[in-house]
Protein backbone atom coordinates (compact mmCIF):
# COMPACT_ATOMS: atom_id res chain seq x y z
CA UNK A 1 0.00 0.00 0.00
CA UNK A 2 1.39 3.41 -1.00
CA UNK A 3 1.43 6.19 1.53
CA UNK A 4 -0.79 9.20 0.94
CA UNK A 5 0.59 12.71 0.52
CA UNK A 6 -1.83 15.44 1.59
CA UNK A 7 -0.05 18.73 1.20
CA UNK A 8 -2.44 20.52 -1.13
CA UNK A 9 -5.72 22.22 -0.36
CA UNK A 10 -8.98 21.86 -2.30
CA UNK A 11 -9.02 23.39 -5.77
CA UNK A 12 -11.75 25.70 -7.07
CA UNK A 13 -13.07 24.82 -10.56
CA UNK A 14 -15.57 27.52 -11.41
CA UNK A 15 -18.17 27.45 -8.64
CA UNK A 16 -17.19 24.01 -7.36
CA UNK A 17 -14.44 23.20 -4.88
CA UNK A 18 -12.91 19.74 -5.23
CA UNK A 19 -10.49 17.83 -3.03
CA UNK A 20 -7.38 16.29 -4.59
CA UNK A 21 -6.22 12.86 -3.44
CA UNK A 22 -2.56 12.31 -4.18
CA UNK A 23 -0.30 9.35 -3.60
CA UNK A 24 3.21 8.62 -4.82
CA UNK A 25 2.07 7.03 -8.09
CA UNK A 26 -0.12 10.01 -9.01
CA UNK A 27 2.65 12.48 -8.20
CA UNK A 28 5.04 10.57 -10.45
CA UNK A 29 2.47 10.50 -13.27
CA UNK A 30 1.88 14.25 -12.82
CA UNK A 31 5.56 15.00 -13.14
CA UNK A 32 5.71 13.23 -16.51
CA UNK A 33 2.79 14.88 -18.30
CA UNK A 34 3.41 17.30 -21.16
CA UNK A 35 1.26 19.60 -23.25
CA UNK A 36 3.18 19.85 -26.54
CA UNK A 37 0.55 18.19 -28.73
CA UNK A 38 -3.20 17.80 -28.62
CA UNK A 39 -2.82 14.09 -27.85
CA UNK A 40 -0.45 14.84 -24.96
CA UNK A 41 -2.82 17.48 -23.62
CA UNK A 42 -5.74 15.04 -23.71
CA UNK A 43 -3.66 12.47 -21.84
CA UNK A 44 -2.57 15.15 -19.35
CA UNK A 45 -6.21 16.10 -18.73
CA UNK A 46 -6.94 12.49 -17.74
CA UNK A 47 -3.96 12.35 -15.39
CA UNK A 48 -4.91 15.67 -13.79
CA UNK A 49 -8.56 14.64 -13.41
CA UNK A 50 -7.54 11.33 -11.83
CA UNK A 51 -6.15 13.33 -8.90
CA UNK A 52 -9.74 14.24 -8.00
CA UNK A 53 -11.37 10.79 -7.85
CA UNK A 54 -14.61 11.97 -6.24
CA UNK A 55 -15.14 14.51 -9.05
CA UNK A 56 -13.04 13.05 -11.87
CA UNK A 57 -15.63 13.43 -14.66
CA UNK A 58 -16.45 16.99 -13.62
CA UNK A 59 -12.76 17.96 -13.57
CA UNK A 60 -12.12 16.28 -16.92
CA UNK A 61 -14.96 18.23 -18.55
CA UNK A 62 -13.75 21.46 -16.94
CA UNK A 63 -10.16 20.93 -18.10
CA UNK A 64 -11.31 20.35 -21.67
CA UNK A 65 -12.27 24.05 -21.74
CA UNK A 66 -9.10 25.38 -20.08
CA UNK A 67 -6.00 26.73 -21.82
CA UNK A 68 -2.81 24.68 -21.47
CA UNK A 69 -1.22 27.31 -19.21
CA UNK A 70 -3.93 26.84 -16.58
CA UNK A 71 -3.48 23.08 -16.77
CA UNK A 72 0.26 23.53 -16.26
CA UNK A 73 -0.43 25.71 -13.22
CA UNK A 74 -2.70 22.97 -11.84
CA UNK A 75 0.02 20.41 -12.50
CA UNK A 76 2.53 22.60 -10.66
CA UNK A 77 0.14 23.03 -7.73
CA UNK A 78 -0.48 19.31 -7.40
CA UNK A 79 3.24 18.54 -7.62
CA UNK A 80 4.74 21.36 -5.57
CA UNK A 81 1.94 23.31 -3.92
CA UNK A 82 1.49 27.08 -3.84
CA UNK A 83 5.23 27.71 -3.76
CA UNK A 84 5.81 26.10 -7.17
CA UNK A 85 2.85 27.96 -8.69
CA UNK A 86 4.24 31.27 -7.39
CA UNK A 87 7.65 30.44 -8.86
CA UNK A 88 6.12 29.73 -12.27
CA UNK A 89 3.95 32.85 -12.17
CA UNK A 90 6.96 35.02 -11.26
CA UNK A 91 8.97 33.46 -14.08
CA UNK A 92 6.20 34.26 -16.57
CA UNK A 93 6.03 37.88 -15.38
CA UNK A 94 9.81 38.26 -15.65
CA UNK A 95 9.82 36.74 -19.13
CA UNK A 96 7.06 39.12 -20.23
CA UNK A 97 8.91 42.11 -18.77
CA UNK A 98 12.07 41.07 -20.59
CA UNK A 99 10.19 40.75 -23.85
CA UNK A 100 8.65 44.19 -23.41
CA UNK A 101 12.03 45.75 -22.67
CA UNK A 102 13.43 44.06 -25.75
CA UNK A 103 10.76 45.69 -27.94
CA UNK A 104 11.63 49.21 -26.81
Amino acid sequence: MAFKISQVEPVQFGDKQVEPELDTEKKLRLQKITFATEAEETKADKVLASCFPADEEFVLEYLAKCPALEKQRLQAYLVGGEKLVRTIDESLVNTAKGAIKGEQ
